[in-house]
């Protein structure tokens, strides 16, 4: 796995205009959703809830499920609508409401972590 630290690049992805792609130039297509997933959860402090080893595998098979030859709903999707959810509510400011508790929070960005797991790519239609 990725290490982590605190460099200049991955601040970015605590920003608007952070390029998803960029990471996935950088760090390979199988590191971009377990890196998002693991910043974001730590940043919205999440990361206290389950043990590490086990969200971390658990990132990785939920990577695993997404077709690389996917050209759009793959690992690199679910890891920019981790990212872009976490910047809507950083600027809409919903988790200062207190109504959100930390499970709630958890459930928000996991889902978006797994909302395409498996998608096989096609539209209703056609299936």
């Amino acid at each position: 796995m990725l290490s982590l630290e605190n460099s200049e690049f991955l601040q970015k992805i605590y920003q608007s205009n952070f390029n998803i792609f960029e990471l996935e130039r950088n760090f390979g297509y199988d590191s971009v959703l377990i890196t998002v997933s693991n910043l974001i959860f730590q940043k919205v402090n999440l990361r206290h809830l389950f043990d590490k080893d086990k969200f971390n595998n658990f990132i990785q098979e939920i990577s695993n499920g997404y077709q690389k030859n996917n050209p759009y709903h793959n690992a690199i999707h679910a890891g920019d609508v981790v990212q872009t959810t976490y910047i809507l509510t950083k600027f809409s400011k919903i988790f200062e409401h207190k109504i959100f508790n930390d499970l709630d929070k958890y459930s928000l960005f996991l889902s978006c972590a797994i909302h395409d797991y498996k998608h096989p790519g096609l539209n209703n239609n056609f299936l």
